[in-house]
């Protein structure tokens, strides 16, 4: 159902955030422990942190304490003529019970779904060193977790740029400069795994055009508006 469907986004997004905390968190000792960490480097971590911590506290209490259906009981005592706040309400209330539901039961899998989202980052962080070692740096599996780390504190800080396009890039540079390795060589990572991006881009686009057309077809002719239609049709 359409509950179910959102209720599992919002604990899937709970899980990554949470998972980024501990990551950011773990990287930012190993930095303090073996690399110079810049001075600065340190109240900004620290603010990254504090609001994807705010964040997960938020999302989990308020999927839980079923905030979604106050706010929507509030919104329909000042709009009672509103009938798509009649339907927000429905699910609403279906969703608070499917998420109380999930973290009174499958604690275990909000933990399975958190550790699944921190190996993921672990693995960014071996992609880093194969890339580096084809690159002939001298860069250590540490270091590599190191740079992921910071990467990953630059793309949550510049959350409001589209792709976080020249936020990823600066982690990478700055987490070079902390490794003994040429910034430059840290932007050069960072266009490598842009590139990778681009490639499993194209290749799931091309899995959905040639595999999946009906779906294409439908994404591409989308319903037209009356004036297109006029234009269309004199």
């Amino acid at each position: 159902t359409f509950a179910e469907a959102l209720s599992s986004v919002t604990v899937a997004k709970t899980t990554q955030t949470l998972s980024i905390v501990i990551f950011i968190l773990g990287g930012m000792g190993l930095a303090a422990w073996q690399a110079s960490l810049p001075p600065r480097l340190i109240p900004a971590a620290a603010g990254v942190v504090a609001m994807l911590g705010l964040g997960v506290i938020a999302l989990a209490w308020g999927s839980s304490s079923g905030l979604l259906r106050s706010w929507a009981q509030i919104s329909l005592r000042r709009w009672p003529n509103a009938e798509w706040l009649r339907s927000l309400m429905a699910h609403a209330f279906e969703m608070d019970a499917c998420l109380a539901a999930f973290y009174r039961r499958e604690k275990r899998r909000f933990i399975a779904a958190t550790l699944w989202h921190l190996a993921g980052l672990v693995l960014g962080s071996i992609e880093l060193y194969m890339i580096g070692y084809f690159l002939g740096l001298s860069l250590s599996l540490t270091g590599a977790l190191i740079m992921e780390a910071v990467a990953t504190l630059a793309a949550v800080g510049g959350f409001f740029i589209p792709g976080s396009l020249g936020a990823f890039e600066f982690g990478h540079y700055v987490a070079a400069g902390m490794l003994g390795i040429p910034p430059a060589s840290g932007v050069m990572i960072c266009l490598l795994r842009r590139v990778r991006e681009l490639f499993w881009l194209a290749a799931g686009l091309a899995l959905l055009y040639f595999h999946f057309p009906d779906v294409w077809k439908t994404a591409t002719n989308e319903e037209k508006t009356p004036a297109e239609l006029r234009t269309c049709n004199p």
